[in-house]
């Protein structure tokens, strides 16, 4: 859009200001079609590109790129899944080690196969547990508790929604003498 003095403004910055930052004039409902031309042409840097991202996309291409792009920075799953505070900001690929060396106490490595057992003990009405469980290049999150006397526990995948479907499990009860049944 330009103002009455002939200055541009973007659209995205046009309702921050009832007038031209430069010269205080009045905004006309004109466009400048000449510059959004030119604007099409030009090669944009993904907004990412401080968290490592070195994508350059033409207009019409950047606002989808930057939807998915997987430099987005995270904060830290134990923030997000509400298991506890941390203050740590990164990109994806960078949650394991983060939660390995912040978090150590609460994850695991998992190289098992189909039909191999994670074990879940020590939950208590007082006491839930949260566990960080890396198989591959994946992220799960074990919690468990009980509430009223209710057992409650899940398995939640934290990655990308399209690889959600890669992953099943089967939660099964056995008391202490190892007996299922329950």
């Amino acid at each position: 859009m330009l103002c009455e003095n002939g200055h541009n403004i973007c659209n995205i910055c046009r309702p921050k200001f009832t007038h031209c930052p430069t010269c205080e004039q009045q905004f006309l409902n004109t466009r400048n079609v000449a510059l959004e031309e030119l604007a099409t042409e030009v090669k944009y840097p993904c907004v990412y590109r401080n968290y490592g991202c070195r994508e350059i996309y033409s207009f019409d291409l950047i606002g989808e790129h930057k939807e998915k792009c997987q430099y987005i920075p995270q904060s830290c799953l134990v923030n997000k899944l509400n298991i506890g505070f941390c203050t740590w900001t990164g990109i994806s690929s960078s949650m394991k080690s983060h939660l390995k060396q912040a978090h150590a106490s609460m994850c695991m490595e998992y190289y098992g196969r189909y039909q191999d057992s994670i074990h879940i003990s020590g939950v208590t009405p007082n006491i839930g547990r949260a566990k960080f469980i890396f198989t591959g290049d994946a992220i799960l999150c074990s919690r468990s508790k009980i509430t009223n006397d209710v057992f409650y526990s899940v398995l939640q995948y934290t990655g990308p929604a399209a690889d959600a479907a890669k992953y099943s499990y089967r939660l099964e009860f056995f008391n202490k003498e190892h007996k299922g049944g329950f």
